[in-house]
């Protein structure tokens, strides 16, 4: 997230700290090197990328939280090359599309960030991992390209059988970072991103107040729905883009799918029901839950490490 994105960020929180200044990112670790590759519209995106040898793999992380979220992960897949993208809009520079078309983009970013790693990587097929809303732009992939996908907490739209509930649930959750928000927490798991901009988002891309349940935008201030917030942060025409643009599986590509047992960003009901829709699709899916929330993760990595490490292993 950058100075300007803050900036626009605040100017439709009034209650927010506009004084606050954003730390300098802290150095890469030891082996990681820092990357841009040009997307298909010519916008220059960033990357976080840890070489190695044997096939590797991409991270593409979700909507609060940018590359910084995967930091637990970075010891993952242990001696391969290892790959993590800042999305369009995160980092700098923000590279944002206009609302119509940035579920396409945000997919054709991540194509041509799997194109990347398959440059570094000597051209061996990767697998790719999208977090949340990340796991929404993962579409049919090519085996000759991609080894294994991976729905990690999936976004909701792209993966619920029942999208009412599934917006009910996001509703409660919107409240709950509001509550987070209120209380000044500044903990890890309770950044100031996700508590205080993303309740904004997570309003916009439901019909919260078509269910005529209070959201945080409510409480924080009428315009904090305005449309020069979807302007700034598109996730919304993302959303509504994942509706009708389902994810489709390629039968020669093995999908992981994971998710937290008490999430109420992705209820674990619509995950199930997808993945019976993903085997009648043709994929072989391999299944794996833990005890937590959706950001348990990301904030304790050994509840999802081996299960993936193990998917990884048992992929040709």
């Amino acid at each position: 997230m950058n100075e300007a994105f803050l900036a626009a960020a605040l100017a439709v929180f009034p209650g927010a700290d506009r004084n606050m200044a954003l730390p300098d990112p802290p150095p890469l670790p030891p082996a990681w090197v820092q990357g841009t590759f040009a997307a298909e519209d010519g916008t220059p995106l960033n990357y976080e990328y840890r070489p190695g040898s044997g096939p590797a793999v991409v991270l593409v992380h979700g909507l609060g939280i940018g590359a910084d979220g995967f930091d637990g992960w970075r010891g993952f897949f242990a001696g391969r090359p290892l790959m993590i993208l800042e999305r369009r809009g995160y980092g700098s520079p923000m590279g944002l599309v206009d609302a119509t078309d940035v579920g396409a983009v945000n997919q054709a970013d991540v194509s041509a960030a799997v194109d990347e790693a398959l440059r570094l990587d000597g051209g061996q097929p990767v697998g790719v991992l999208g977090y949340s809303l990340g796991a929404l732009l993962l579409t049919a992939p090519d085996p000759a390209r991609v080894r294994w996908l991976a729905l990690v907490c999936p976004g909701v739209p792209g993966m619920a059988a029942d999208l009412p509930a599934a917006e009910q649930a996001l509703a409660a959750q919107t409240r709950y970072w509001y509550g987070v928000a209120s209380a000044g927490g500044t903990a890890a798991r309770d950044s100031w991103l996700m508590s205080v901009v993303a309740p904004g988002v997570l309003e916009l891309a439901t019909t919260a107040r078509g269910l005529g349940l209070s959201t945080a935008a409510d409480e924080v201030t009428a315009d904090a729905a305005s449309p020069d917030f979807l302007n700034l942060y598109t996730e919304e025409s993302l959303w509504a883009y994942a509706q009708t643009h389902g994810f489709t599986p390629n039968p020669g590509v093995p999908v992981f799918v994971g998710y937290a047992e008490n999430d109420l960003v992705v209820p674990p009901a619509a995950v199930q029901s997808r993945v019976g829709r993903l085997e009648s699709q043709g994929a072989h899916v391999s299944v794996a839950h833990w005890p937590g929330d959706h950001l348990d993760a990301l904030a304790h990595p050994g509840l999802v490490r081996s299960a993936l490490e193990s998917f990884d292993a048992g992929t040709p």
